[in-house]
């Protein structure tokens, strides 16, 4: 059984409007060029590789992060992203906002910008 690509941590996603076009602006223009270098895709097997966020200028740390299931996409808009909005690393467990579930990774992306608040 393939084990990448599917969430590990609890998520508790709240099904909500996509992140306004602000937030995603500069993280989706990246994204773009990400994928045109074949660094974020799909692999032969359907699992896709190669998720993104970014720190949103927010006091608590809240950041936007692409979506489950979207590195076979050539592009994303507003709906291929949600925002983290609290998380707990020794719980394994996330909270996110938006029209898809974040990313398999959002978590370890968490704990990233936990260890590096700047």
């Amino acid at each position: 059984m393939l084990d990448e690509g599917y969430i590990k941590y609890q998520i508790d996603w709240q099904l909500a409007p996509p992140p306004a076009a602000h937030f995603i602006e500069q993280i989706n223009t990246c994204r773009n060029q990400l994928y045109q270098m074949g660094l974020i895709g799909a692999y032969n097997n359907g699992i896709g590789f190669g998720n993104i966020s970014q720190r949103l200028a927010t006091p608590n740390g809240l950041f936007v992060v692409s979506g489950t299931q979207t590195g076979h996409l050539p592009q994303l808009n507003a709906q291929h992203y949600a925002i983290v909005t609290q998380y707990s690393i020794e719980k394994n467990w996330l909270q996110c906002a938006g029209a898809i579930k974040a990313s398999s990774e959002a978590l370890t992306h968490a704990a990233l910008y936990a260890l590096h608040p700047q």
